[in-house]
């Protein structure tokens, strides 16, 4: 157990609201908290994690709100230290002048994520844990809140410990060889190469998670394309459900990139609307199509939309040769409007080229719930559903599992060619110092800063 001083903040979102929380963690959390609160019945004491109904006064006596307030004392609180919490009304006002009482108590400002890292320096989490609540928090679909919530459970945790685990069992075989070499002990060269292959299994299926799910986590760009005056900002109006977009007759309104999120089907999905791709002399209207045209490069999906009632032109077959027709859904809009005669030849010609073409339109809302559906399929493509088993490892997280299997492969490798048992050693121990960066029991100032300053102040 780490000894702090005493930090406060507030750890509800700044604006008006029914509740705003104060949270104060350190040695002198409680007595911080009972010096200004003045029950509304009359106690012996405050009892841990339980709500106690008062008031809490200023220095001067003055009653500044009525609030409920806990005391969750150590180890058992979120910091692994003393924590008491104020309930008081959520005004921005109220809330602040509270947290300014109890800063003129003895406490100090946290620093953003400092509460987290208490608990992870105290034990109560370890650093993957802690990003995970960094993930819980900014999630944005309801698949990236199952994904983070095992992390948090402690899912990488107990697989990060597995591995690191077996990895120094085989050390300790290593070492015994190197400590006895003149007593001849032979290394059971078929168990150690078994259980090394069966880890590097497991890292490659860590590794294997985050390409296929981090799309879940940190959400997909789909960006609507095509010509002018097809109807791009409508089906935006209609995907949104409101008029973000400006929706007129006249071709080229939109003349720069618009952009929104929205939740499909539990993922997070930025939907760009952008400028109608045409030859002009606009100056303005060449930097929209520029701009454009590079978002339809950086986008996971496209979506190519064409006006159903009249023919495709050739600005149609230069944007798919900018993606893969795996990443491309061709959006047929306005089809409450009579159909163009080769409408179906066309549409033909895009399935036979691998493209899926989904008939809408923006104007009547029909087949808008297809279109979503697509997206989300495309986005998940042949990956199966995240469910609460599967761990999906961050950034950070996937550099030292990298590292890592680099080197278990340059190990097995040695294994097989006789390398000395010293450099062997050497291979297996880099290895679990980099499983050892993933949980934290090796961290550095630098990694510490730069998983914190992703949290807000108050966690």
């Amino acid at each position: 157990m780490m000894e702090f001083d005493t930090i406060c903040a507030i750890s509800t979102p700044l604006g008006e609201g029914g509740i705003g929380i104060i949270r104060i963690s350190g040695p002198q959390a409680f007595s911080i908290g009972k010096s200004l609160f003045k029950p509304a019945k009359a106690i012996s004491n405050i009892k841990p994690y339980r709500l106690h109904h008062g008031w809490i006064i200023s220095k001067q006596g003055k009653i500044i709100d009525e609030v409920l307030i806990s005391y969750m004392p150590r180890p058992g609180s979120y910091t692994g230290e003393d924590v008491f919490e104020i309930n008081c009304h959520g005004g921005p006002l109220v809330v602040k002048t509270v947290l300014e009482e109890v800063i003129s108590r003895g406490a100090r400002l946290a620093e953003p994520g400092e509460f987290t890292m208490r608990a992870f320096f105290n034990g109560r989490i370890d650093l993957s844990q802690a990003e995970a609540i960094c993930e819980l928090i900014s999630s944005k679909g309801e698949k990236s809140i199952y994904l983070a919530t095992a992390k948090l459970h402690g899912a990488l945790k107990e697989k990060i410990k597995h591995l690191r685990q077996t990895l120094e069992e085989i050390m300790s075989q290593l070492v015994a060889t190197i400590d006895f070499e003149d007593e001849d002990i032979d290394l059971n060269i078929d168990y150690i190469q078994n259980n090394a292959k069966k880890i590097l299994e497991d890292i490659e299926h860590l590794i294997k998670n985050h390409e296929h799910y981090q799309v879940v986590m940190d959400g997909a760009k789909v960006v609507l394309c095509g010509e002018v005056n097809v109807g791009k900002s409508s089906i935006l109006n209609a995907i949104l459900g409101r008029e973000r977009a400006i929706v007129t007759p006249i071709p080229g309104t939109t003349r720069d990139y618009i952009e929104d999120m929205i939740n499909i089907e539990g993922i997070p999905v930025k939907i760009i609307d952008t400028a109608g791709i045409r030859h002009s002399k606009d100056e303005i209207e060449i930097i929209g199509v520029s701009r454009g045209i590079e978002l339809i490069k950086e986008a996971d999906i496209i979506c190519l939309v064409f006006d159903s009632s009249k023919p495709i032109s050739k600005n149609v077959q230069e944007i798919v040769e900018l993606k893969p027709v795996d990443k491309i859904i061709a959006v047929a809009n306005k089809i409450d409007l009579t159909p163009h005669p080769d409408l179906e030849c066309e549409i033909k010609t895009l399935t036979q080229m691998g493209i899926k073409v989904i008939e809408v339109s923006a104007k009547t809302g029909k087949n808008i719930d297809l279109l979503l559906k697509s997206i989300a399929q495309k986005i998940m493509g042949n990956r199966p559903e995240p469910t609460h088993q599967d761990i999906v490892p961050n950034l950070r997280q996937l550099q030292q599992l990298k590292q890592a299997r680099e080197e278990i492969i340059s190990f097995i490798t040695g294994l097989n060619q006789n390398t000395e048992i010293d450099l062997l050693y050497l291979h297996v121990e880099t290895a679990v110092n980099h499983l050892k960066e993933i949980t934290g029991e090796i961290v550095t100032e630098d990694i510490l800063d730069k998983v914190f300053a992703n949290f807000c102040i108050g966690k």
